[in-house]
């Protein structure tokens, strides 16, 4: 399967170019280590108990739960800003690697557009090498508020067109490259993009139903497809 006429790629990054939980493991080991040094709790008891749940239930209440599991003087805010001060060192997918290594021999623009909390989601890109390989990273929670007090996120067409405005390209010749049907590509479709989903052999939604409209332009299993 190939793009043609295709000049910018622009990428989501949690399980599009890396596994997010990558950083979800670094991120708890990193907790368990600050619980153990405050509270002499052993560190691997606390990181066992908080991915065992996370298998369990999803993050959630996790904190919460810790706290109450082992009888912390602790707060669920304190926990959560440990967690979002975590800076790993993560690795790229091999075939997203291949992917923009090629994008790069090529000299065509490199975009990255990712939801989330600011900071972790810059400590991600920052531990993947992002910010140094890609031309324009755009961190939709640092953009401000809408005119209503919300926040910018995908499928916003004004996350979209701030990546190509920096990166000085135009919608019919850039491909936007994610995992999430919900919200990845239907805002980058009605610019005129084209879009491309990864769906990997595990992942958070890959047994998701897309709504008519919400779909990918194409699909892939790797991102070397696209070479």
């Amino acid at each position: 399967m190939r793009l043609t006429g295709i000049t910018t790629y622009i990428f989501d990054m949690d399980d599009t170019m890396y596994e997010e939980m990558q950083y979800v493991r670094a991120a708890m080991e990193h907790v368990a280590e600050y619980v153990e040094r405050e509270h002499g709790i052993e560190k691997e008891r606390i990181y066992l108990f908080c991915m065992d749940l996370m298998e369990e239930q999803g993050r959630g209440a996790i904190f919460d739960m810790m706290i109450e599991e082992f009888h912390l003087k602790e707060s669920v805010e304190k926990l959560v800003e440990v967690y979002r001060d975590t800076r790993p060192s993560l690795t790229l997918y091999g075939d997203a690697e291949a992917l923009l290594k090629e994008v790069e021999r090529q000299g065509l623009k490199t975009g990255l557009i990712t939801d989330g909390n600011a900071k972790v989601q810059k400590a991600k890109a920052e531990g993947l090498n992002l910010m140094n390989r890609i031309q324009s990273v755009v961190l939709t929670d640092a953009m401000g508020k809408k005119p209503d007090g919300s926040g910018y996120h995908k499928p916003d067409p004004e996350v979209y067109l701030k990546c190509l405005k920096e990166l000085g390209a135009n919608p019919e010749d850039a491909v936007y490259i994610g995992d999430n049907p919900a919200k990845d590509f239907i805002g980058a479709r009605k610019l005129g993009m084209k879009t491309v989903q990864v769906c990997r052999n595990k992942g958070m939604f890959m047994d998701q139903m897309v709504k008519p409209g919400y779909e990918a332009d194409m699909q892939v299993s790797l991102l070397t497809e696209l070479l």
